[in-house]
């Protein structure tokens, strides 16, 4: 996916090329219900790398060590 400007722009603003990729790729992935599926177990499998009993040793070592 390319990178967003990150720009703030009034909402009458047309889009830019990059932006219109990414709401082109948001809605197949929303009409895609296989894919939308898979990304969405994946999404819970990823946000358990950062459960607080996994992530806080990190930090601690990071910051005392």
């Amino acid at each position: 996916m390319p990178v967003l400007s990150g720009l703030r722009r009034k909402a009458s603003t047309p889009l830019e090329p990059a932006e219109e990729n990414w709401a082109g790729m948001v809605s197949a992935m929303l009409s895609d219900q296989e894919a939308l599926d898979k990304y969405s177990r994946a999404g819970v499998r990823r946000a358990a790398d950062f459960e607080l009993s996994r992530i806080a040793p990190l930090w601690r070592k990071l910051l005392y060590e």
